[in-house]
């Protein structure tokens, strides 16, 4: 329903039964208010978006379908409708509705603009750390701008410290290298996978060592592995060296 073109058939219609003199100059006016009035009341009823499902939302009584890149769109894009609703305009030939945050999905008034053809290109080529978007602080609810970094969730570090404690973040102390931390369980006791497998490591009750003998010193040593041959890499370095020198003296022998 096109509230706007009743209207003006009405007035229309009014003005001619005005110059045939079938109504007074206050009829014609006290009518026109009431026509222009009720035809405003219509508009504010239909400039809400009702979304009907995930695909599919309702405005200004037409149904508009979502596309594959996220813009709705029926005879005409939906953000290019609501922007000549609310402006009263048709958008001249040349110019384009932007997206102010590059969401497709976000078709509220303040978050369009029309630019030229050329505008729009140089906007949407920039570089993506130059791209203003609008971010939604998930603590205090603040709208801010910022550039596109990456993903934004506080619009200050007061509210970033404000989230550490609503995800219950202690700060607790490793104990393999005494450096503070965050954990947000209360059983971590390391900063790190590197101090938790020293810790893992130097603990006798959660790892089983073998105590064996070594093949070149004869020293007694503990290893996790049970077929181990070698108390150190020297050992293991010697033991090889040896087995090449028997190796070369064995070929010698067989020319």
């Amino acid at each position: 329903m096109n509230e706007k073109k009743i209207a003006k058939v009405i007035n229309a219609e009014l003005a001619k039964m005005l110059e045939n003199g079938f109504i007074s100059e206050k009829q014609f006016e006290s009518i026109t208010d009431t026509v222009n009035k009720t035809a405003e009341n219509f508009k504010q009823q239909d400039s809400t978006i009702e979304v009907i499902d995930e695909r599919h939302v309702l405005f200004d009584s037409e149904v508009y379908t979502k596309s594959k890149q996220g813009y709705f769109f029926r005879n005409k894009p939906l953000h290019v409708s609501i922007y000549e609703y609310f402006h009263n305009i048709k958008v001249p030939k040349g110019y384009i509705i932007h997206h102010v945050d590059f969401n497709p999905e976000n078709n509220d008034i303040e978050n369009l603009q029309m630019v030229t053809a050329k505008e729009h290109h140089q906007i949407h080529n920039l570089p993506s750390h130059l791209k203003t978007k609008i971010f939604i602080c998930q603590i205090c609810g603040k709208t801010f701008s910022s550039l596109d970094s990456g993903k934004r969730c506080y619009c200050s570090t007061v509210c970033k410290r404000l989230a550490d404690k609503e995800n219950k973040r202690v700060e607790k102390v490793c104990v393999v290298c005494g450096r503070t931390f965050l954990a947000s369980n209360k059983k971590t006791k390391c900063c790190s996978n590197t101090c938790r497998g020293k810790m893992s490591w130097d603990n006798e009750s959660e790892r089983k060592r073998y105590d064996l003998i070594c093949q070149v010193c004869g020293k007694k040593y503990k290893s996790l592995r049970p077929y181990s041959k070698y108390c150190s890499r020297k050992c293991k370095d010697f033991k090889h060296h040896e087995e090449e020198k028997a190796e070369r003296r064995r070929l010698k022998q067989n020319k």
